[in-house]
């Protein structure tokens, strides 16, 4: 079994004003008081999703710097996961953007595999889906560092989590919690997801 800590992370999305994102904090902080010493709970990840690669490589080296933790996105477009490039997509962008990352800083990236057609769409990678493209991507990452640093690194999924399905997907082996878009917003919705990551 992983002995992987689960990581939860609102999105973009949650990025309000600061009245609304201090009554949300709020509201998630007390509808999982005491999931937080089984999950990592980060509310409001700063790395936006579309950028050019210069601009990702400053970002996370700016960011690691200045002793930040990064989630780094990756995922394929409909398109390309129709012409079966999902995994070459995925390691293109992990090497172009962890092309600055030493071995000791990947202690503070966490990689989110965020599939472009699910982004908002209501459409989820299935378990196994995820599963597989989570496990090739803990493969990339034992090519490029090591697998002491695959087997600590955390991948999480993006894409349309949300009650429903958080537990079939954190229950993966691969699968180490996730990136949530729109149940972010909803107290609710997001305290469930992390208590199912907690649990699985």
């Amino acid at each position: 079994m992983s002995q992987r800590k689960p990581y939860v992370g609102g999105n973009w999305k949650m990025n309000l004003d600061q009245e609304a994102s201090g009554a949300l904090a709020r509201g998630v902080a007390d509808a999982c008081e005491g999931t937080q010493a089984a999950v990592d709970i980060c509310m409001f990840p700063a790395m936006p999703y579309l950028l050019s690669v210069s601009n990702i490589i400053l970002k996370v080296r700016a960011a690691l710097e200045a002793d930040l933790e990064v989630v780094r996105c990756v995922g394929e477009t409909r398109d390309q996961r129709e012409k079966g490039e999902t995994d070459a997509i995925n390691a293109i962008q992990i090497r172009e953007g962890l092309a600055e990352v030493g071995q000791r800083q990947m202690e503070r990236v966490v990689i989110a595999y965020e599939p472009v057609w699910a982004i908002g769409t209501g459409k989820t990678a299935t378990p196994d889906d995820a599963q597989d493209a989570h496990a090739k991507i803990r493969s990339l990452l034992s090519e490029i560092y090591s697998g002491d640093v695959a087997e600590r690194t955390r991948v999480i999924y993006g894409g349309s989590m949300k009650p429903s399905n958080a537990a079939a997907l954190v229950g993966q082996a691969d699968v180490d919690g996730g990136l949530i878009g729109g149940a972010s917003l909803k107290v609710e919705d997001f305290a469930a997801i992390v208590k199912a990551a907690a649990e699985g």
